[in-house]
């Protein structure tokens, strides 16, 4: 629509629905632009001429193109000429001279595969491995036949569902013990019933008896924390094994009892296939074979306790120094400070002791305090020992704020009074 500047545009609006419409106060219809010039129409015709190659073309027949043709190409032509007509068959012919290259020429010939065939697997969130095609050889089908037919067998009978890494161990149903070759399950049955408390647990699962609360009361640990397990617990070749649950690799646990639990320890850290492992190593060689209640504890006590680890590993702790002596030669030469609590607060709101003890004479004092700040502190020392007592000529406290502050140093530069403090890493002196 074309009209003057500044002209206001005639407009229909038609409504095709049965519904009212209700156009607002400046409501856009559309966009206007401004045109410097109109060009009229013109109607004359204007003519192109293309240009035309009119160089001739070296054009060939079906007979010429198939006598082209390869040797191993002019039985696949032959065959496909069956429901084409004219040009589709010198259409064929052109395609088979222009790929010759890709077919084989025999059975022990893969042909020459150019990358040309495109093909999309969907790998989902992976990125795939761009590599082409491989193929193999018409002359070896047989082989390769056979080969996926035995692949296609062994496959068949196995779960996916369960990792292939993972095997479950084929029970002989008997229980042997490559740790204890010196015991046979006669002797490890006897073993055993050496023991009450593995003795007691074996006679109730043997005749599935069910002690009452009172009875288990007045068992030992052992029975009460085993019979709590009683599911877990089997007899095989009349000796107690613990069944331990693992999805990878569930194992039947030899329930040791106490006379043997030292002898196992040994086994197990000790000798020369061992080689006196630490803490996590040996109980996880222990988790393997045997069982019995606090092992944990146990083999940290033993592995702490053996005399080849103590004097042939590093420790892992910081080497501290020695304690050194100090020895008062008279009263008030020396005077310790220190705080104890907090306490339960008294009728006096106190829960703090001020304990303060002379080095010589080992006479002590203690002031109950509400606080422990540093203007508590002095204020008690000197009030209730100090005015009681006389200066010493050292005082030996902590490191703490409220001992070593710049109140209580100030105190002591004003009483004339040493200030010893227990340092890091240094010789500690003791009192006595």
């Amino acid at each position: 629509m074309l009209c003057m500047g500044k002209k206001q545009v005639p407009v229909m609006l038609r409504n095709p629905t049965e519904q009212f419409k209700t156009l607002k106060k400046d409501f856009q219809m559309g966009i206007g632009l401004e045109i410097n010039a109109v060009m009229e129409e013109t109607d004359e015709n204007s003519l192109k001429l293309n240009k035309i190659d009119i160089t001739p073309k070296q054009s060939f027949g079906l007979n010429q193109l198939r006598e082209k043709l390869p040797t191993h190409l002019k039985e696949l032509f032959n065959r496909s000429l069956a429901n084409l007509n004219n040009q589709q068959s010198l259409q064929l012919a052109t395609l088979l001279l222009k790929f010759q290259d890709i077919f084989a020429k025999d059975d022990l010939d893969i042909g020459l595969f150019n990358g040309d065939i495109q093909h999309k697997i969907d790998t989902g969130n992976s990125h795939p491995i761009k590599q082409k095609m491989r193929r193999t050889p018409l002359g070896f089908e047989k082989e390769e036949e056979e080969t996926l037919t035995a692949i296609k067998e062994i496959w068949s009978f196995v779960n996916k569902s369960v990792p292939l890494t993972i095997r479950r161990l084929v029970d002989d149903g008997s229980y042997n013990t490559n740790w204890t070759p010196s015991y046979s399950p006669v002797e490890l049955h006897e073993e055993q019933m050496k023991d009450s408390d593995l003795k007691t647990l074996k006679r109730w699962i043997e005749v599935k008896y069910e002690p009452t609360k009172a009875e288990l009361k007045l068992c030992s640990e052992v029975v009460r924390h085993f019979w709590s397990l009683r599911q877990q617990i089997q007899i095989k070749d009349n000796i107690l094994l613990y069944k331990w649950e693992d999805p990878i690799s569930p194992r039947l646990l030899f329930m040791t009892p106490k006379q043997m639990q030292k002898e196992l320890l040994h086994g197990c850290h000790d000798v020369v296939s061992s080689g006196h492992m630490g803490q996590y190593k040996t109980l996880e060689k222990l988790k393997q074979i045997a069982v019995w209640l606090n092992m944990t504890q146990s083999r940290k006590l033993y592995v702490k306790s053996c005399t080849t680890c103590n004097l042939n590993k590093k420790s892992t702790r910081t080497a501290r120094s020695k304690l050194g002596q100090y020895h008062a030669g008279f009263p008030m030469e020396r005077v310790h400070m220190d705080i104890l609590g907090p306490l339960p607060v008294t009728k006096t709101e106190s829960k703090y002791l001020l304990m303060v003890i002379d080095q010589y004479t080992k006479w002590l004092e203690c002031f109950p305090i509400a606080t422990q700040t540093a203007e508590v502190v002095a204020r008690t020392l000197v009030d209730h020992f100090f005015s009681r007592f006389g200066c010493p000529i050292e005082l030996h406290t902590d490191q703490g704020k409220n001992m070593d502050g710049n109140l209580v140093r100030q105190l002591c530069e004003l009483l004339q009074i040493t200030n010893i403090t227990t340092k890091n890493a240094t010789n500690v002196y003791s009192i006595i």
